[in-house]
């Protein structure tokens, strides 16, 4: 079986630690970067399979991150799923609007 990588992009290590628990039971393997510059200097080297992306996180929030991530040629086709506390379906339209697959 081929194993799938995620980056999570995060400044709550408790959520990090959740998803990456929840996605090590279907085999997913998982980076993590505290902050949407640490990302962007991880991305770099290698690229993941799909991106977990909070939205409120010091100095970069998360639209900033994925507007970034779809601006260049390089990370513009890895899929990102957005994920925050708000329940706002605003929130969902304007993360889908930017290029974010999903919102969880």
């Amino acid at each position: 079986m081929l194993s799938r990588l995620a980056l999570i992009v995060d400044d709550s290590k408790t959520a990090t630690a959740v998803l990456k628990h929840q996605l090590n039971q279907f085999d997913v393997m998982v980076e993590s970067a505290s902050n949407g510059n640490l990302a962007l200097e991880m991305l770099r080297d290698h690229q993941p399979d799909v991106i977990f992306l909070d939205h409120i996180m010091p100095g970069l929030d998360g639209f900033e991150v994925l507007q970034l991530l779809k601006n260049n040629h390089a990370t513009r086709g890895i899929p990102v799923i957005m994920y925050t506390s708000q329940a706002a379906r605003q929130y969902t339209s304007e993360a889908k609007s930017r290029g974010a697959i999903g919102v969880i």
